[in-house]
Formats: structure tokens, sequence, C-alpha cells
């Protein structure tokens, strides 16, 4: 195994690191408008302190209680109304108007069964195809659109319409399906907006106000990117953050190096103020030019003592040499505490799966004052490296038993008819790699397969795996060989200067051998044949660089 440029001068120990379970915390305690939070205890009934307040919860939740919940007590989920999704009555506990009975036909909330004996009804009403109890007679004309004619004052004229104009709004006199105060038809990915319910993060949408309402307070998702069109944390009316700029998902990314020069440049520590994990030490070559971001290490061995990666991801370090030696390498990521803090449900347990890092990425580290690149196992190098997180198999860890009250509440509370899919994207650490990130928008893929073409100003706004290049987001060139593709066959994968390119193998002659760069300005210290341990013969020596390598 070769890391570094290191063949036939000296030896690195190579050691791997098991995987370690991550601990993961609870959501913060989150409260809003609405009902106060829940009685103490986790979801598996052990005890707890009380929730901190409720949120009053699109999707007809009522209010979501604060951190932990009861299932045998009640608790949170007296105040849940699933309204157009119920398989149960106890779905219903928290709907308006008496329809807490769950109408199995139409999965719908109603107050009295359509078809049956209208017993929940008083003398002198009937009982709706809708389910709710009207006057005897009553009716809910409509237009050439099957919009209601009915001029309204309460929410009772309105009862005879279709289940999305049950609401009314005062200020226009129109059935709707839903105001300020009375969000009930609305599911929990879904907001009022003009007497309509509308998703909270349409996809695509237009303009950053379709996003006001997607994420939560802790992490919003207000801005609707204009390269993705799906909401996210930036756009170009929603810059990010100062020590951050708007990646291509829409999504603020921590600038590690110069944010003026490639991904990771710098030229003294002062420009990796911003790395994530211990890529504090800029590693400038000896001869001069543009150094790298790397780990304030003493060689490839002692990569270990350090964070390559920011947490949770660096949990493991794995060293590599190419993609094959990081196959079955990954982390124990607690995926429940992550949809947890993106739904703003404080009920959602703790989730534990095995996370890829599955791809060889080099870092830079510092060697008797020379700059060496070492190979590190990474999550990712694009988006597509970036598997959604699929929580079916999850079900019994993050939401309770399989089947059971609470854990289908909380399903519909989390993902309504979508997927059970938690989105990826490769969010940019250094030079071409990356660790997987939740779109702020989990349930829509924000993942960009490529920029290629696409104008830009520096690397940051282009995708994983690409850079900026004469003003055009380019894919990196294949022949950077190092943790990538392999090789031609004959050709070997030698140091060049600034990275690894595929070269013929050539002959040196003894007084061209050598150590570092320095020793060969303006040419390069490269590997001159694929076994350097099967002669005692130097195996680096001064040759001119490989022309049109990135």
């Amino acid at each position: 195994m070769r890391i570094g440029r290191s063949c036939g001068i000296f030896v690195l120990t190579l050691f791997l690191v098991g995987s370690g379970c991550a601990s993961g915390g609870g959501g913060s305690p989150r409260g809003g408008s609405g009902s106060g939070g829940a009685d103490g205890g986790d979801l598996d009934g052990s005890s707890g302190q009380a929730g901190t307040g409720g949120t009053s919860g699109s999707g007809g939740s009522g209010g979501t209680a604060g951190t932990g919940g009861n299932d045998t007590d009640g608790g949170w989920l007296d105040d849940v109304c699933i309204m157009h999704d119920c398989d149960d009555d106890a779905e219903c506990a928290g709907c308006p108007s008496g329809r807490n009975v769950c109408d199995e036909s139409s999965h719908r909330c109603v107050k009295c069964v359509p078809g049956e004996p209208p017993t929940a009804c008083a003398d002198g009403e009937e009982c709706s195809q809708y389910g709710t109890c009207i006057p005897e007679g009553m009716t809910c004309e409509t237009d050439s659109v099957g919009e209601p004619t009915v001029s309204c004052s309460s929410d009772a004229d309105c009862f005879a319409c279709d289940t999305m104009h049950q609401v009314c709004d005062t200020t226009t006199s129109k059935c709707v399906a839903c105001n300020d105060t009375n969000t009930y038809a609305c599911d929990q990915q879904a907001s009022c907006k003009a007497g309509q319910c509308l998703d909270k993060c349409p996809s695509p949408c237009s303009m950053d106000s379709d996003c006001e309402n997607c994420g939560t307070m802790v992490n919003p998702g207000h801005a609707c990117n204009e390269n993705t069109r799906h909401c996210g944390e930036c756009s170009a009316t929603t810059p990010c953050p100062d020590g951050s700029v708007c990646g291509p998902q829409g999504m603020c990314i921590a600038v590690c190096g110069d944010p003026t020069k490639a991904k990771g440049a710098c030229l003294s520590d002062a420009d990796c103020m911003g790395c994530e994990g211990d890529l504090i030490a800029c590693q400038v070559p000896i001869n001069g030019g543009d150094g790298k971001c790397g780990l304030p290490a003493t060689g490839c061995s002692d990569i270990g003592s350090f964070a390559v990666l920011p947490e949770p991801w660096s949990q493991v370090t794995n060293l590599c040499s190419d993609d094959a030696d990081c196959s079955g390498v990954g982390i124990d990521l607690n995926v429940g505490k992550i949809l947890r803090d993106l739904s703003g449900l404080d009920q959602i347990n703790d989730a534990v799966m095995e996370y890829g890092m599955n791809a060889c990425a080099s870092v830079s580290v510092g060697v008797m004052g020379e700059s060496y690149s070492c190979g590190v196992c990474v999550p990712c190098r694009e988006d597509a490296d970036c598997d959604p997180i699929k929580f079916d198999p999850l079900i019994d860890q993050a939401f309770g038993p399989v089947g059971g009250l609470v854990a289908n509440v909380l399903i519909k509370m989390a993902f309504g008819d979508a997927p059970h899919e938690l989105n990826m994207y490769c969010e940019p650490v250094l030079g071409d790699f990356g660790v997987c990130a939740p779109c702020i928008d989990f349930l829509h893929e924000c993942a960009v397969s490529s920029t290629s073409g696409e104008g830009c100003t520096t690397d940051w706004e282009c995708a994983a795996g690409e850079h900026c290049k004469d003003g055009t987001c380019t894919e990196y060139a294949g022949v950077d060989c190092f943790g990538g593709d392999p090789c031609p066959s004959g050709q070997i994968c030698s140091w060049n200067g600034g990275g690894y390119c595929c070269r013929d193998p050539f002959v040196g002659v003894p007084e061209d051998a050598c150590f570092s760069d320095a020793e060969c300005v303006p040419d390069v210290c490269a590997q001159s044949r694929a076994d350097c341990s099967s002669s005692s013969d130097p195996c680096f020596y001064c040759a001119p660089a490989v022309a049109n390598c990135e």
C-alpha cells in the first residue's frame, strides 16, 4: 500500500480505527404557538421531563410535544389530528368540531360516518357525505370549477362542503381549506396560504416567498435556490453568513482555504481557520506557491490523532491508497437525531445505522518541512456517493414498534405520503471530497448531478467533484489518479507537483535521485517505477511534470 510519495524512502505505519457508536444527543426542545408540551417520558414509556411547548403544526397535528412524549398516558397524542389520512380513532383525538372518529372507508376524521345512523348528530341534523353533522336539507352550491358559492360567517356554514372547503374565511365570507387558526385540513408537510393548504417546501419553487415555511426555526429553508429550484438555505437573494458560501444545492458551505482560490488552497494558516475538523495547517510547498489546508500531523501514521472530517464523521480514520481500501468502512450515524432536528418532531427517538465512507481522498500533512499527501477514507466525492437514508428498516428505533399508534402517527407527521427517505448531498470539505449531509427540504432531492458548463467565480459554486476553471464549472480531470480511477495499463500513478498523475515508468540517473520537489525546480520529484520495494535503487527522480494534469 502506497501512501503519499514515500515508497522506498521511509516506511509509514498504517492503522485502522474501528467504527465507534454515535452517542447522539436529543434535539433541543422547541416550542411554538399552539398547545403546550407533552407529558414527560420517552416514547418507550420511560420517565422524563415535561416538554417545553408545542407547535401549532400544520398537517393537523394540533401541536406537537416538546422533547419526549409518552404513548401510554395520552400526552401529546391527545392533540393529534391526522384529518385526511387516519387509520385509528386515536389519530383523530385532537380534531375540531367533534370529528374524533376515523372513517375506515375514506380514512378521514369525521363526526359521523356517512351512510350509518347519525347518532352523533343532534335532532334536526343529518350526516353529510363528508362526515359532518349539518341541518337537514343543507347544501353547498358550487361554481363551474367546483368552488363553493356559499357566503359564510362561521365554519358551520361550510360543513356541507367538501373536506377542503369546511373553514370560513370571515374576511372574504368564503369557504376555504384553512385559515391562520385552523390548519387541520393541511398535512404536516403543508402550511396555509390564502385559504389553501400548500407545500411548505414546494418543488419546484419559483421565489423565496414560496419557501417561507420550509424547515424549522433551527434549520430554516426559506430560500428558493435558482440552481435547483428547491427550497434551501441560500439563494442569490438570500446570502449565507460570513465565512460560508452558497453551494450549488442551495446549502451554505463553510469555506476552507482562500475563497478566491481552489478549494482548500492557502498561503498561511489563517486561510484555514474556516476549515472543519483539524484541517487548520497550511502545508505550503518548500519551493513556494499555493499550499493546501491540511493536518498539523507529522506523518500519515499520525493522522489518527486528528479529526480529518467534522463530527460525526470523525469517528473513524482509515488510511487508504485507493477506493478498494475503503470498502466496508463506515460510521454509526444517528439518523434519528438528524430527522428529529430537520422535522422539529422531538418525539422521534435516536436511530443508528451504518453509513459508508467508501471513497479514498488525499489529505496534506507536513514531514520535515515538506508537504505530503496521505490517503483517507471519506464519505463522498460527489452527490451521487450520498445514498438517501431509508427509514423503513429503522421504524422500531426511530418511531416505536412497527404498526403501533406512535410509529404510525410519527411516520405520517414526518413524511406524509412521500417516500420514507431522507435525501442527502455531498457537502465539500476540502479539495474534491466532502461529507454526506441532509437536504433542508429532506423530502425532495437537492443533489446536483453536475454543474459542468455553468458560470462560476469560485470553486465552491460548483458541484462536488468539479472546480471553477476559466469561469466555468469543470470536472476534475480523470488523470488525477490518487484515490480515483486506475491508470491505463503500463502506467503508474506518480506525484506531479500539485497532485498525482498517470505517467510512463522511466529510468532515472543517480544524480537526479530526489526526496522533494525543492531539489528538482522547475521539475518535480516523480516516481519512476510501480514497485518501489523491488530494488534498493532510488525510486524517485527529478523529471518534467506531466502536462495538463489537474
